[in-house]
Parts: C-alpha cells; structure tokens; sequence
C-alpha cells in the first residue's frame, strides 16, 4: 500500500495539487528535494544564487498559480568539479532554455488580464549519496497556463559510480544494483494499473522498452517511462 501511495503521488496530473505546494514553498517554481542530504551543504553542489532568473507570471494577487517563476543555477564544488562539470552545465543550459521558453511564452488569450506568460516550469532535484554513488536526476513538469495541463520530457540521470571512478551509463547501473527486466516491468504494470484508475484512460498491456532507473532521495530505484499519446513521462518505484 505504501508502494502505490508513493507511485500515485508522483505519476497523477494534479496541477492544483502542484500549484498548492508552491504556493506553500515561497511562490517559485523551483522545487529541490533533499530528504537525503538533509541540508544544502550536503550537496556536492552549490546555488549560484547571483544568476538566479526570475519571470513574473501573475499580474495580480491570487491568480491561482504561483506568482513568479523562478530558475536557479547550479554550481559544482571543488572536490567534484571534475567529474560532475559537464553533467551540471547540461542541466544549467536546460535550466536556460526553459527560461526563455517561459520569458518568451504569450499571455492567454483565455486569460490576458490574469497571466503574463502561458507556461510555468518547476524542477525537482532528486539527490542521492551514499558510499558508492553520488546522483542528480532533475524532474521537470510544465503547466500550460492557458489549458491548466501538466506535462514532463524524458528525463535523464547522473550517476557517478565511486569504486569504478566514473559515471555510468544505464547498462552499468541496471547490471550493478541487480535489478531484473522482469522487475522493472512488473513495477510499470503495477503503476500503469494505478494510472488507469486515477486518470481513467486506457493503457495497453505490453512491454515497455523506453525506460530510465534513477536514484531517488531516500535511496530507492526508480523507473521513468512514458505511454505512448502521452506527454507525461510516468515514474514508478521498482526497488
């Protein structure tokens, strides 16, 4: 019970429920999950507070959504700069091309005289360390304003490995935790039946081939797909 408790939290399209918790967090969009790390000097990263960007998304008071949308670099420490450099400029060139997407998003025309902009993106970092892996996985959702409809791209993982000295690719980390294909399946179709019911849409029993595991912040494995006609890429936890 606890298992389809935690899957349903992350897979359903609850846009009100999003708007909530960032309502509850400040009024931003940036989301950072550290139930692991406990605290920001845990990180192997740092804000790079002076280049946070900002876009106002309301044009008056309780809007209903978040009042800016707010989007914060990030910066590796020494002691990991040379390993998770390149894997942090691709998340901060992702981090800028929603920006400008945001920035650069009309007002609806349902809605000229509530919003500025038609879209709002948060990010969420999954975080994970312990003595052999050091991971960042960032979850982007995007809400279009104008339809009230959540939507999340592929994601991509960061996993460095610290006994073989190197990020892995999918291949070396589904070998080195010993997850089988016939539990990442199961855990899609256990999901997929959750799916169903919340969002009452059909969804055809079949194996999924288009997949990702990732580290999640309290250690365990979890799998991102995506159903096809689908633009939310589902997650679900496999061990």
């Amino acid at each position: 019970m606890a298992k389809e408790k935690k899957n349903t939290k992350n897979n359903i399209l609850l846009i009100v429920i999003i708007i909530i918790a960032l309502i509850m967090i400040g009024g931003g969009v940036f989301v950072l999950s550290k139930k692991d790390s406990g605290s920001k000097e845990k990180l192997f990263y740092e804000f790079k507070d002076d280049e946070t960007k900002v876009v106002d998304i309301c044009k008056k008071e309780g809007c209903g959504v978040p009042s800016q949308d707010k989007f914060v670099f990030l910066k590796v420490k020494d002691n990991y700069s040379d390993i998770f450099n390149n894997s942090i400029k691709e998340i901060n060139e992702e981090t800028e091309k929603y920006y400008n997407e945001v920035k650069n998003s009309p007002a609806c025309s349902n809605d000229v005289d509530k919003f500025y902009h038609s879209k709002f993106v948060d990010v969420q970092f999954e975080n994970y360390e312990n003595n052999y892996y050091v991971s960042i996985t960032p979850i982007y959702t995007i809400t279009d304003l104008c339809e009230m409809k959540a939507t999340r791209p592929a994601i991509k993982t960061h996993i460095y490995d610290k006994t073989d000295q190197k990020l892995l690719t999918q291949e070396e980390f589904i070998k080195k935790i010993g997850v089988s294909e016939e539990e990442i399946q199961q855990a899609i179709k256990e999901n997929n039946e959750l799916i169903k019911e919340e969002e009452k849409i059909e969804i055809m029993d079949q194996t999924f081939d288009d997949y990702l595991l990732f580290l999640v912040s309290d250690g365990s494995v979890n799998v991102a797909y995506s159903i096809e006609g689908n633009d939310m890429y589902y997650t679900a936890t496999v061990k």
